[in-house]
């Protein structure tokens, strides 16, 4: 669990502790007894506590199968209780409130805290509200109220939304299952719940933001429309969990921002359109900036992320990949897969990779100073496989034991983040600029003793 994840489960706990009215009224209104506590200006009301209320549905419509609400839908910032004219505060959107509701227009929202389980099930339209963003004239995204903090299981699923821009909000599970229209979806938010979209078979685009720390179980399973073109994963993903991109058979290439730090079990399982994964090491910006990673990537020895994907052919490890977060034993994430090239760069200093693994390899490229640590090639692929190693590592590569022995090949100046060492320091530097920076020692062991930083 994430310290971000962990802030937000105790926010939620002072919210979780205001609905325990709500949730007992939810199981009133399943048996037919209650639905909601008065009704104003044609909208139907739940008492939360003695200050608050949130919108809900007309027991008897919801009973029927048909929706409570129609056409254009003003919920009020405060609304008076007409059985004993005392004001509350509108909170939130109350579970199912507009279940059933197939012919909403528009619905003008004030200030509310969150959304309910079903809310907006069903529905065939969802009415959110729009908004435009000035950089990118040609979008026009529709977006959750203004201040929801809380999108509580099934919120959205199998609607009629097309597109969604969310902030800030923490998601619970199923929030946009099977809406078999929605094409693009802007999530700037901590967390991507359990089946999140999956099932959104038209989902195209997909962007998350860096304060975005885990894509969850099966999040995005079935989106067979997602492109690679339009999934962004932005520096401060840490953890994709298993199956989260199940049966994503549009995607063709995958990167891994260096800010992730574990991957669970089959997580790509059936993306049978991949040819191309990156595992990157740094994070680079358009002004030249860059971060490093300074963690491992886990991946459990028998995870197979990449389960029946079998049309890989090329591969960049950028990262020490290990099975256990102590970094004991190194794992080779691409085993199995019929890679034709493989590139190693900036923190792939030690690694599983076995070249024998790989009949079918064509082409081997190294972009750091330091000859990466491998298990080993097969003579044949000594004799065949072109081996294209940096200009100024020429020396290391030659005088290597393994390494030394390709036959074909030759340097490149293949830009990249260069890894140093020098007087028992790791030094980086960006793109074979002047300036280097003390880093982590990428074989993952810590430094010991007194050391002088060199301006060698």
């Amino acid at each position: 669990m994430t310290l971000l994840n962990l802030i937000s489960q105790m926010k939620n706990l002072s919210h979780s502790l205001r609905i325990v009215a709500l949730t007992a009224l939810g199981a009133l209104s399943s048996t037919g007894i209650h639905a909601y506590d008065f009704e104003a200006g044609g909208l139907y009301y739940n008492i939360t506590d003695e200050k608050h209320v949130e919108l809900t549905y007309n027991n008897e419509k919801h009973d029927a199968g048909v929706g409570s609400y129609s056409g254009t839908v003003e919920i009020p910032e405060f609304v008076t209780n007409g059985n004993d004219g005392k004001e509350y505060l509108v909170i939130g959107i109350g579970n199912e409130a507009f279940r059933f509701s197939n012919d909403l227009e528009s619905i003008s929202y004030p200030l509310i805290e969150y959304i309910g389980a079903s809310a907006f099930e069903g529905c065939a339209k969802v009415p959110l509200a729009p908004i435009y963003f000035p950089d990118t004239d040609e979008n026009l995204y529709c977006s959750l109220p203004h201040g929801v903090k809380w999108v509580y299981d099934r919120a959205f699923a199998n609607s009629g939304l097309e597109e969604v821009y969310c902030s800030d909000a923490y998601f619970y599970p199923e929030a946009f299952k099977d809406c078999k229209k929605l094409k693009k979806a802007i999530m700037e938010v901590p967390r991507i719940p359990d089946e999140c979209f999956a099932g959104c078979t038209a989902l195209e685009e997909v962007q998350t933001g860096e304060m975005t720390t885990d894509i969850c179980t099966r999040a995005f399973a079935g989106c067979t429309s997602l492109r690679s073109s339009y999934l962004l994963m932005v520096f401060g993903l840490e953890s994709i969990y298993s199956h989260a991109f199940d049966g994503c058979s549009a995607l063709d290439f995958i990167y891994i921002p260096a800010s992730v730090f574990s991957i669970d079990e089959n997580a790509f399982n059936g993306c049978t359109g991949l040819t191309s994964v990156v595992f990157s090491g740094v994070q680079l910006y358009s002004n030249g900036d860059n971060k490093l990673a300074f963690s491992n990537l886990k991946i459990g020895a028998d995870s197979n992320i990449f389960n029946g994907c079998n049309s890989i052919t090329s591969a960049t490890l950028g990262r020490r990949v290990v099975s256990d977060y102590e970094g004991t034993a190194l794992v080779d994430p691409f085993r199995g897969l019929p890679l034709t090239s493989i590139r190693f760069e900036d923190f792939a200093l030690e690694t599983a990779f076995n070249g024998a693994d790989y009949p079918a390899l064509e082409s081997v490229a190294s972009a750091t100073m330091i000859p990466p640590k491998v298990v080993g090639f097969t003579q044949q692929q000594y004799n065949n496989v072109n081996l294209y190693h940096l200009n100024a590592a020429s020396s290391a590569y030659y005088n290597d034991p393994i390494w030394g022995k390709f036959t074909k090949g030759g340097s490149t100046n293949t830009a990249g983040v260069l890894v140093v060492e020098h007087d028992g320091l790791y030094y980086a530097t960006y793109n074979y600029s002047e300036e280097a920076t003390v880093v982590r020692n990428p074989y993952g062991t810590a430094y010991k003793g007194a050391y002088t930083v060199s301006g060698f």
